[in-house]
């Protein structure tokens, strides 16, 4: 059985929609898929962070927990899916959440490269650039 962790942005509109036909074709030939996303931490931000409601954190969290349950309509029914929300630094808990599930495949969505990916290096970079599992990167089309 194959294991293909799917990290999606669900504050970037049209993620999902991407990374689906992907998604869709690994649970085809009989991945497991585990759906994923990260709540970014901000560490410039903390000391601001105790400023915001815990009640707004909370129904933040819930509505990407929603979403993320969502996605689970456009794959077939037979497939078996886990759900991760998670929070910390978008690159590494996609790695770390890849290791711990033993996943063959990551399968992320990149925007087409501006100036400032060459000096900070995107979250898709840094995947690729240290995943152990092979890494499937969909391209922003409409950007190219």
């Amino acid at each position: 059985m194959h294991t293909a962790l799917v990290a999606i942005d669900l504050n970037e509109a049209g993620q999902w929609e991407a990374l689906r036909p992907e998604a869709v074709a690994a649970s085809q030939r009989g991945a497991v898929l585990h759906l994923a996303h990260v709540i970014p931490s901000h560490d410039a931000l903390e000391p601001l962070v105790q400023f915001v409601p815990k009640e707004v954190a909370a129904a933040h969290r819930e509505e990407m927990r929603r979403q993320l349950s969502r996605c689970r309509m456009d794959v077939p029914d037979e497939t078996e899916v886990h759900f991760h929300l998670l929070n910390g630094i978008i690159y590494a808990e996609v790695l770390a959440l890849a290791d711990k599930v033993a996943a063959d495949m990551i399968i992320v969505r990149a925007n087409a490269p501006g100036a400032e990916s060459f000096l900070l290096g995107p979250n898709a970079a840094r995947i690729v650039r240290h995943a152990r599992a092979s890494v499937l990167v969909v391209r922003d089309a409409a950007r190219v």
